[in-house]
């Protein structure tokens, strides 16, 4: 049984810990409030999380019981899956790795949007993630940074 068969939520629990540009989405509880909406159970869950899931389902993850998922977007987050179940953690940050690095370091910490932004800085023409992955080069000015 996949980590997804296992939570379908309908209550309580479907707040997530949000990086900063999202602070505001952080109290909500999008279970109810979609499941109010489409009339339906609604499951959850932020996209780390969700990533893992997937690779769970239909990927590498889908021949092992325990892995983690690494995602280096806006922040520098996981997620972990023990015995084909998904890690929530005691409070819902299982996985997240962000707060590992000091507040001085979060500007240079590994983040997709962060090195679009400065290999764009840079004059480097990547418009989006998906641009810089199909032509990265690690010689690019600013990569190093």
């Amino acid at each position: 049984m996949f980590a997804a068969d296992r939570r379908s939520v309908t209550g309580q629990g479907t707040r997530f810990n949000t990086p900063e540009p999202l602070s505001h989405w952080a109290d909500a509880q999008l279970g109810p409030l979609l499941s109010t909406h489409f009339g339906l159970p609604v499951w959850a869950e932020n996209g780390v999380n969700t990533g893992a899931i997937g690779e769970q389902m239909l990927g590498v993850g889908h021949h092992v019981d325990n892995f983690a998922y690494l995602s280096f977007n806006h922040g520098f987050g996981g997620g972990i899956i023990m015995d084909w179940k998904l890690a929530h953690g005691a409070f819902g940050n299982a996985g997240e790795l962000s707060g590992m690095f000091a507040p001085d370091e979060m500007p240079n910490r590994p983040a997709l949007r962060s090195l679009l932004e400065t290999l764009q800085g840079k004059g480097v023409s990547v418009r989006t993630i998906a641009d810089l992955a199909e032509h990265f080069d690690p010689a690019w000015p600013g990569v190093a940074e």
